[in-house]
């Protein structure tokens, strides 16, 4: 049973202190009242110490690693007390931290035996496709005008990824945009300064300078500035992606694949934009590439 549910959007905060603590130093916290078998029905593992027994609901209370590591940086929090309000409850556990509370972030939580007077769902696994079916028929034998509504953990995860994906697919389709508008800069520029040196291009070669010397001079040329392009642009990229870490769930910002994909699109465009018209400009006849303004 739990008060909240699992990746839902209804969340309680609660004050929390340390004995002795004065009430400015109150933290406000994620809170969540739940039966005992929550933390196997979720499979939500201990760090350290355990569930309470039934005879200690009332006054134990199990903390998350992110809270255990704020109250009490490098030691030991089982058997520790808290302010629950002014209630008095003793740490009994260390639950593995857990997006229980949304998709964000995890924050300090706390797990505490439900209340009577609280709204109650139940949260169960199920083991075959009729689960929901028993679960009516349950609930009808108690009560006949009692009906049932149930849904999968990942209905409510779904709900929070919804917002992301739709901003995932805008930022990737304006990132495709600005990635095709890059690569036809890239090609116009340099195809652009290889033209503006087919003088240069029909001096040398009226002088004896082979094709592939030429190539090798115009490729050398371009090449440094597309790598210190490229090279600005990855430093660009890679902070970009630690400001918006944030915002991505089960994916690193720092992609290596996408990066290296990008990079080399961008580094065979500008190969290409070179190439091309060099090697139209050394097949041309010197003396025309002269007269070339």
């Amino acid at each position: 049973l739990a008060t909240d549910i699992p990746l839902g959007f209804s969340q309680i905060r609660t004050g929390l202190r340390l004995p002795g603590d004065d009430e400015s130093r109150t933290r406000a916290v994620l809170a969540q009242h739940v039966t005992a078998r929550y933390f196997d029905v979720l499979r939500i593992p201990f760090v350290m110490g355990r569930v309470w027994a039934e005879s200690e609901a009332a006054t134990a209370v199990v903390v998350n690693e992110t809270l255990a590591r704020q109250f009490w940086p490098g030691q030991n929090p089982i058997g520790r007390g808290i302010l629950v309000g002014q209630a008095f409850r003793q740490v009994s556990g260390v639950a593995r931290d857990s997006h229980v509370g949304g998709l964000q972030p995890v924050e300090p939580m706390y797990f505490v035996a439900p209340d009577s007077q609280l709204a109650t769902h139940v949260l169960m696994r199920r083991r075959s496709g009729h689960a929901e079916l028993a679960l009516s028929a349950a609930v009808s034998a108690l009560d006949a005008r009692a009906s049932v509504e149930s849904r999968p953990l990942t209905w409510y995860a779904e709900r929070w990824l919804a917002p992301a994906r739709v901003g995932a697919g805008l930022a990737a389709a304006v990132g495709v945009l600005a990635l095709a508008l890059a690569t036809l800069g890239v090609w116009g520029v340099f195809a652009y300064v290889v033209q503006e040196r087919r003088r240069e291009i029909g001096i040398r070669m009226a002088i004896g300078a082979r094709g592939r010397q030429i190539a090798t001079l115009v490729l050398r040329s371009t090449g440094r500035a597309t790598l210190s392009g490229l090279g600005l642009g990855g430093i660009g990229a890679l902070g970009a992606g630690y400001t918006l870490r944030g915002y991505l769930y089960g994916v690193s910002p720092l992609d290596p694949m996408a990066l290296g994909a990008v990079l080399a699109l961008l580094g065979i465009a500008a190969l290409a934009a070179t190439l091309v018209p060099v090697r139209r400009a050394v097949r041309i006849d010197p003396a025309v590439a002269l007269r070339t303004e």
